[in-house]
């Protein structure tokens, strides 16, 4: 990858091993839509599991958000029309994503819930190191991230493979022999 690429990243630790990965954020209607200085700060969730964003109602009424279509959605509860909107998100350290369309949906215990079209951005990795949650995220990708790869080399260097002597084979024979 180039290096005059930008990169934007922010990485959050939490102080025991978590469940459900949370950020503070804020949501603002996109400036393509509108020239609005309103701002909603929540918290985000972010969830491999879902395919697309979506956005709390509560979120949608304090915004005074305007749909821009309709989406045919299955979830949990069955299919469902729901609203879509058109967003900024402004996640920690600064992390601008621009022009995000998220779905509408009134069960979400969340402000927004924040789905592959956002993570598949860019690369996003989870450790519990000493039982510790730690989440980074980075766009754009710049990784190609294999921790078999990686085992493989550090066992490697910390396991050589073995060269043996004339002398140490006669010592491990003459061994055997007196068993």
């Amino acid at each position: 990858m180039s290096n005059n690429i930008h990169r934007f990243a922010f990485t959050v630790a939490y102080p025991s091993r978590v469940n459900i990965l949370q950020t503070n954020m804020s949501i603002t209607p996109s400036a393509v839509l509108e020239d609005s200085k309103m701002k909603e700060d929540t918290v985000g969730a972010w969830d491999t599991g879902a395919n697309h964003s979506v956005i709390s109602s509560q979120l949608v009424q304090a915004l005074n958000l305007k749909p821009i279509g309709i989406t045919q959605v299955n979830g949990v509860h069955g299919k469902s029309s729901c609203n879509n909107y058109l967003i900024d998100m402004i996640l920690p350290n600064q992390v601008i994503i621009q022009q995000v369309r998220v779905i509408e949906s009134n069960s979400i215990p969340f402000g927004v819930l924040v789905g592959m079209d956002i993570i598949g951005l860019g690369d996003f990795t989870i450790s519990n190191s000493e039982n510790k949650t730690k989440f980074s995220f980075q766009i754009p990708s710049t990784h190609n991230t294999d921790y078999v790869a990686e085992i493989e080399e550090i066992n490697k260097k910390n396991r050589p493979s073995q060269k043996y002597t004339t002398d140490d084979i006669r010592a491990y024979l003459a061994k055997r022999k007196k068993k």
